[in-house]
């Protein structure tokens, strides 16, 4: 998924390898 979920004021790249959950803040 190439989907950006934006919280707050930062940018999350939710990898579904890495962190399906969490998300990787880019």
């Amino acid at each position: 998924m190439k989907t950006e979920y934006y919280v707050g004021n930062v940018k999350i790249k939710p990898n579904l390898v890495l962190a399906p959950m969490a998300g990787v803040t880019d």
